[in-house]
């Protein structure tokens, strides 16, 4: 049986992360009210979701294809810049 915080999660995941309000995710999951709150509330404080206003969340671990991306583009100028410098001076600089 799935537990009702990973309902919660997909939930978000199938909407692309949308920001929802709690009601409108306890009446689109057939959960009641305050099972959704406290499942959000408890989901924020763990930093499995995000609170984005009053009443309205996301979920905090999603990422779309092009901050994967971006994060990679990142990742490899690093590295660069690193080989880049570590020619140049006496001793070694980390960008990390």
């Amino acid at each position: 049986m799935i537990k009702q915080e990973q309902k919660v999660i997909e939930y978000f995941i199938q909407n692309n992360n949308e920001s929802k309000h709690f009601e409108e995710v306890a009446e689109d999951l057939q959960i009641l009210i305050p099972n959704i709150r406290r499942i959000l509330g408890q989901g924020t404080l763990k930093g499995t979701f995000k609170r984005v206003a009053i009443g309205c969340y996301k979920f905090a671990h999603y990422e779309t294809e092009e901050e994967t991306n971006k994060k990679a583009l990142t990742e490899i100028e690093k590295r660069e810049l690193e080989k880049a410098f570590s020619n140049e001076l006496p001793f070694n600089i980390s960008f990390r």
